[in-house]
C-alpha cells in the first residue's frame, strides 16, 4: 500500500506541480520534503488545503492511498448489497458470520445489516437480535445524525417498524429531517444527502401507513417537499412524486394520484424505476382497501 507522503508526491507529479507550487503558504519547503519522504504527518486542515490545490477530494485521496481500493467498510457494504440484490442468502449469511465479531465497529454494524436483510426476506414475522437492538439504541441516543448515520437510517426505520414505538418512530423521522437540513444548504447538496432523505421518506411513509398511523401519515405530506428542492435529482423527484400519488390514493383525490403515478408506472417496463413502480402497484391496492374500510366505518 502506498504511504501517505508518497501518495501526495505522486499526485503532485501527476499535476505537473513543483513542491513550491503545491505547498507554498501551507507548509515550509523543508517540511514538504520530509513529508513526501514519509517522515512527517499533517494536520487535517493542512491536508485539506493541499488536497484542494490538487483538486482531489478526501474520499478520492483515501481511495488512491489504499492502492486504488475502496475502504474495507465500503467494499463490505457493496458485497452485502450485491448479494441482497441477487437474493444470494448463503453469501449474505457468510458475510454476516464473518464480520459479526469484527474488532471494527462499522463492520459489526454492516454484519447487522446483512442479518436484518436475511430476516426481513426469509420471515414474515421476525424479531430483533441483540445486535439490531444495540444499533437501534445507539441511533436513538444520538441527538443528531451525521453522514455515516444516514447509511443506517433505513435500517433504523425497519427496526422501528418492529418495535412499534410510535413516539420514538416520529422522533426519529424528525431527527432525520433536521439532520439532513444541516447538510443541504442554499449552496448545494455536496454530500448527496437528498438521496438518503428521499429513500428514507418513502420507507417512513410506507411504515406509517402499515402501522395505521393515519394522522401521522396525513401530516407526513410536508416531507415530500424538502428544503432546497432545486437540488433533487430526477430519481429523487420520482420518489417524491410516488409519495404524492400514494398520499392522494389514501387521503386525497384518487384520480389525481393515478395521474401522478402513471408516468412512473410507464417507465417500469423499460427497466426504469421498477422498485418505485412495484411500491406504487402495492399501495394502490392497499389504498383501495383502506378507503373501502373507511366507507364502512371500520
Amino acid at each position: 500500500m502506498p504511504e501517505f507522503g508518497s501518495t501526495l508526491k505522486h499526485l503532485r507529479q501527476l499535476r505537473g506541480l513543483t513542491q513550491a507550487a503545491l505547498y507554498d503558504g501551507i507548509i515550509s519547503r523543508s517540511f514538504a520534503g520530509r513529508l513526501e519522504r514519509n517522515q512527517h504527518s499533517l494536520t487535517a486542515d493542512k491536508l485539506a488545503q493541499i488536497l484542494d490545490r490538487l483538486a482531489v477530494s478526501p474520499s478520492e485521496f483515501q481511495f488512491i492511498l489504499q492502492d486504488h481500493h475502496y475502504p474495507s467498510d465500503t467494499a463490505l457494504l457493496n458485497h452485502i448489497l450485491v448479494a441482497y440484490d441477487q437474493r444470494n442468502f448463503p453469501r449474505l449469511r457468510h458475510l454476516e458470520q464473518a464480520y459479526r465479531t469484527s474488532d471494527r465497529h462499522t463492520e459489526r454494524d454492516l454484519a447487522t445489516l446483512a442479518q436484518l436483510l436475511i430476516r426481513i426476506t426469509d420471515q414474515l414475522h421476525w424479531s430483533l437480535t441483540p445486535e439490531m437492538t444495540a444499533l437501534w439504541h445507539r441511533l436513538n441516543t444520538a441527538t443528531t445524525w451525521t453522514l455515516s448515520d444516514f447509511l443506517w437510517a433505513q435500517v433504523w426505520l425497519m427496526i422501528a417498524a418492529v418495535q412499534r414505538d410510535i413516539p420514538q418512530l416520529l422522533a426519529g423521522i424528525a431527527k432525520m429531517h433536521a439532520s439532513c437540513d444541516r447538510y443541504v444548504t442554499a449552496d448545494g447538496d455536496a454530500f448527496h444527502v437528498l438521496a438518503y432523505r428521499s429513500s428514507f421518506d418513502l420507507l417512513a411513509f410506507q411504515i406509517l401507513l402499515t402501522l395505521h398511523r393515519d394522522q401521522a401519515a396525513r401530516d407526513f405530506r410536508s416531507a415530500f417537499t424538502p428544503p432546497h428542492q432545486e437540488y433533487l435529482t430526477d430519481s429523487q423527484l420520482l420518489i417524491y412524486r410516488a409519495c404524492d400519488a400514494i398520499w392522494e390514493w389514501y387521503f386525497g383525490d384518487v384520480a389525481a394520484g393515478t395521474a401522478l403515478a402513471q408516468p412512473i408506472l410507464a417507465l417500469s417496463p423499460l427497466g426504469i424505476a421498477t422498485d418505485i413502480g412495484e411500491v406504487l402497484t402495492l399501495y394502490r391496492r392497499k389504498a383501495r382497501t383502506y378507503r373501502q374500510s373507511q366507507q364502512k366505518g371500520v
